[in-house]
């Protein structure tokens, strides 16, 4: 069986979770009926990667970046500056600067349509790589592919099939596989 938190080093806080997995899901005194089960999660890190940031910055980041290639004039004004001199004191700072933040964010997606949006973030998906890794951000955190983590929670195990085998594997799921799972 391949390992389940193949990303997680060793340890007990594995180990405790792979031993509770077992237990919940084996017939015995702590089985639990597969229509009894309920998962909650905390955002602790265990769901994405927050070292050296969480996505969601890595992806804002990218963005901001992009704007002042288009427009280097931003490069004078916050939250540009920061970016382009790699400012991580300011950056590491954020909820110090929330005027700045909100205008930041406010000019790199103000105005546009969902649609628009969504498709920045599945190119951030597809072209991204992880600032100190080197490897693809498209992957969540559990393995499965981001693109399809809603099709793939219903099944016991990561997406590692073809698109339309993931998508038969969870028939209670709104949303079907549309890609193969990424590599790396």
């Amino acid at each position: 069986m391949p390992d389940q938190l193949g990303s997680w080093n060793d340890g007990k806080a594995k180990s405790d979770i792979l031993a509770f997995i077992r237990s919940v899901t084996t017939p015995g005194d702590g089985f639990v009926a597969p229509a009894d089960r309920i998962a909650t999660f905390d955002n602790d890190g265990t769901l994405w990667c927050e070292k050296p940031m969480y996505v969601q910055a890595d992806f804002v980041f990218r963005r901001w970046t992009e704007m002042v290639k288009a427009d280097p004039a931003k490069a004078a004004e916050q939250p540009y500056k920061a970016m382009v001199e790699g400012d991580r004191a300011w950056l590491a700072a954020l909820e110090s600067h929330v005027p700045e933040l909100l205008k930041g964010l406010g000019e790199a997606f103000g105005g546009i349509t969902t649609a628009a949006f969504e498709e920045q973030v599945r190119a951030f998906y597809t072209d991204a790589r992880h600032p100190t890794l080197g490897s693809r951000t498209r992957r969540s955190a559990t393995g499965r592919c981001a693109s399809c983590s809603t099709c793939c929670t219903q099944t016991s195990s990561p997406c590692t099939s073809a698109p339309a085998a993931a998508a038969t594997s969870c028939a209670r799921s709104p949303r079907r596989c549309t890609e193969s799972p990424a590599s790396g």
